[in-house]
Formats: structure tokens, C-alpha cells, sequence
């Protein structure tokens, strides 16, 4: 069994190495599967997707194990002298141990140091970390979302840096990332954030390369990065009408707007004709009024919007004081709004906290 584990290993590992668009850790050990399914058997690679029967990966963890230590042992002799059988070694159990467990510090370390010794391409290890944050684990990992940008800094020329930049060495404000980076990252969170809604760590990230963004949006290259401002915008305000609980992806979302509406930005070609983050508020509070998030989320909007005058205000309180009313037990349910298939009582507190918090900004 030692043997065929290890021959597993170093097929998983050759799998690996092209790398995959995606990983998915599949229930079982492929016994049941058909046979046509398994050309790459006993693992599914279809399309780039790479599928692994998990029972299998537990029984690789234990053979990559080893095969790392002293992979990593021999490693610590100048690179020059390693083998080839030796560097196979390493890349095949380090990327193994990393499917298994995406927070593997030694094994992201080690492939770090083939990085910069200039055996394993950057480019090529960039593609490798998309995979594992396609896994709901490795989506989760602080530490693999900054393997990713320690990479960035490795592929892409440095910019001058400032007394801000210094503060924080995992930022990637002094770094010129080009367009197409930048709509890679924003992918690569879009998905992670798919498999694990409330990752905290690929918000993080996405809200680095906003801040990248927003520093490289200046003189000739002002429309070439304000196209991907513009969007960010529309993919998100996307996003929060199909997540209206996420309220990372709201606060996020102010972001953005803030750097398109913000006094301190140049407009940015394109915007005018785009609803403003105002009204975008009050047409998601409007359709799903029990959802907190999207009350806060009015709240910001009104906040960072241009001073208002009295009429609109009002307006405001009356658009407010409409949907308390609509709850109401006068209020015929027949005749209720469709989009009141909700809980009315949530409805009355949060325009009630709503109409309360306005009263105390004047």
C-alpha cells in the first residue's frame, strides 16, 4: 500500500504541477466511479477542474509527510546542487500537503525558496495559489491570500514608496500592477468568496488591490484603471442584490463609491448615466426592507452624499414612514407591495431606528 501511495502521490503531484483551475476534495475513494470518468485515475481532471477522493488525499497527506522533511532537509544546501529527482520531490509533496492543508506554512515557504532561486516560475506558482483558494479551505487562509501577494511583489516592478506604503509590507500600493492583474485578483476573490461567503481574508485582499487601483488611476493611465473602478462598481452593487446579508461586500461597496464620488477623486470617465449610490440604497431597501445590512447601507450612502436640501429630506422621511406604514395591521394584505413577503415586524424596527438616526443628523 506504502508504494501505491506513493505512486499516487507523484501523480497527484504531476496533476498539480499544470497547474489546475480548480481543486475540489470529492467524498469517497473513487471505487464507484465510471470508468470512462477516469482517465486520470483515480483522480477527475476535466477541463482544468481537478477533482480528488478524499479518503485517497488523507492517505497521500501521510506519504507527502516524509517525503517533504527530507525534501526540505536536502534543501537547505545551495539549490544549485539539488537534482532533479530532489526538486520533483519537493514540488510534488509540498503541493500535495497544500491541498490537504492550505495554511501549510513549511511547504508555502519552501516553494517560496524555489520563487526566488529562480526554479519555479512566479507566474506559474501565481496559478497554483488560484487553485487552493478554490478549495473552501484554502479560501479561509490569511496565510495563503498573502503567499498571493508576496508573489505579486516578486512578478511586478516596485513604485517609489511613501511614508503610507512603509506602514504596511503587505499592501501592494508600491507596486504597478497592470490591468489584467488587477481583474485577475478581483476573480480570484469573486470566487473564494463564492465558496465561503463570509471570507474576511479575500475581502481583505480585494480591498488592496482597490487601494492599488486607486493610486494607479492617475495621469495617461487615469481611464485605463478608471474602466476597472467603474466595473468593480457595477460588479459589486451586483453582488450585494444577489447577497443582501453580506454586509463585508456593503462596506466594501462604500469603498468604491468613494473613490468615484469622493471629493478628493477626479471623476472618472463613463460615470455619468450610472445610478447614484444613494438611490442604488434606497431601490435595495425598497425591495428587501427586513435586511439590516441594507438599512446601514442607506445610512452611508445619505452620509457621504452631497448636503441634500429640505424637500428631498422629507421626501426621504416620507419614502421611510411608507414602508413602517405598509405593516401595519390597517394595511389590507392583499393590497401589500409584493416585496413585503417579509417579516413586518423587522420592517417597523429598522425603518423606526432609520427615521431616528436621521432625526439626529441635523
Amino acid at each position: 500500500m506504502a508504494v501505491e501511495t506513493g505512486d499516487l502521490l507523484l501523480k497527484l503531484g504531476q496533476l498539480l504541477s499544470a497547474p489546475p483551475v480548480t481543486i475540489e476534495p470529492i467524498p469517497g475513494d473513487a471505487s464507484g466511479w465510471p470508468a470512462d470518468e477516469l482517465d486520470h485515475a483515480p483522480f477527475l481532471f476535466v477541463e482544468g477542474n481537478l477533482g480528488v477522493p478524499q479518503k485517497l488525499l488523507y492517505k497521500i497527506y501521510m506519504d507527502a509527510v516524509p517525503l517533504f522533511i527530507n525534501s526540505r532537509r536536502r534543501a537547505r544546501s545551495p539549490i544549485s546542487e539539488f537534482g532533479r529527482r530532489e526538486l520533483a520531490d519537493l514540488l510534488n509533496s509540498s503541493a500535495c500537503l497544500l491541498v490537504a492543508n492550505p495554511a501549510h506554512q513549511s511547504a508555502l515557504n519552501a516553494r517560496k525558496r524555489l520563487v526566488t532561486s529562480d526554479i519555479l516560475e512566479a507566474d506559474h506558482e501565481l496559478r497554483f495559489t488560484a487553485a487552493l483558494l478554490t478549495l473552501r479551505e484554502g479560501s479561509k487562509q490569511s496565510i495563503l491570500w498573502h503567499h498571493r501577494r508576496w508573489l505579486l511583489h516578486h512578478i511586478y516592478p516596485k513604485q517609489p514608496m511613501t511614508s503610507r506604503d512603509e506602514e504596511d509590507i503587505d499592501s501592494l500600493l508600491n507596486i504597478s500592477l497592470p490591468p489584467e492583474a488587477i481583474r485577475t485578483e478581483f476573480s480570484a476573490v469573486s470566487h473564494a468568496c463564492t465558496t465561503y461567503h463570509r471570507n474576511y481574508y479575500a475581502w481583505e485582499h480585494r480591498y488592496k488591490c482597490l487601494q492599488a487601483v486607486r493610486d494607479l488611476a492617475t495621469g495617461s493611465s487615469r481611464d485605463q484603471y478608471g474602466i476597472i473602478i467603474l466595473d468593480e462598481l457595477k460588479t459589486m452593487r451586483r453582488w450585494l442584490e444577489l447577497n443582501i446579508s453580506d454586509y463585508t461586500a456593503a462596506q466594501y461597496l462604500r469603498s468604491v463609491h468613494d473613490i468615484l464620488y469622493g471629493d478628493h477623486t477626479q471623476r472618472i470617465r463613463g460615470l455619468d448615466g450610472v445610478e447614484s449610490p444613494l438611490e442604488h440604497a434606497k431601490s435595495l431597501v425598497s425591495s428587501f426592507p427586513d435586511h439590516e445590512t441594507l438599512w446601514l447601507y442607506l445610512r452611508s450612502a445619505l452620509v457621504d452624499a452631497p448636503a441634500r436640501g429640505s424637500d428631498y429630506m422629507a421626501e426621504l422621511r416620507a419614502f421611510v414612514a411608507s414602508l413602517s406604514t405598509v405593516c401595519h395591521n390597517d394595511f389590507p394584505p392583499k393590497e401589500r407591495p409584493r416585496t413585503f413577503s417579509c417579516d413586518e415586524n423587522l420592517v417597523c424596527m429598522h425603518a423606526t431606528r432609520f427615521l431616528d438616526w436621521l432625526s439626529r443628523q441635523s
